[in-house]
């Protein structure tokens, strides 16, 4: 898990220390403000979130703005972060 390269993330994830992402495995964080929610392995317990991610294909929103790229997470167009 090499999620990003990018240095002013706007997320705190929690396990990885490898970017401010700091994604942890099956578990990603516990912050209460974010805005995704992630489903297939309870990755998270946001409770404000607007995209509902699931396993390896994580949405199908046209107008995110993250491009996860790893497992081809998503198939958004416009997006800022690559994560891979």
């Amino acid at each position: 898990f090499k999620l990003c390269r990018f240095k002013t993330c706007r997320f705190k994830w929690c396990k990885f220390k490898r970017c401010k992402f700091k994604l942890c495995k099956f578990k990603l964080c516990r912050f209460k403000t974010c805005r995704f929610k992630w489903c297939k392995f309870k990755r998270c317990k946001f409770k404000t979130c607007k995209f509902k991610l699931c396993r390896f294909k994580l949405c199908k929103f046209k107008s995110c703005k993250f491009k996860l790229c790893r497992f081809k997470l998503c198939k958004f167009k416009t997006c800022r972060f690559k994560l891979d």
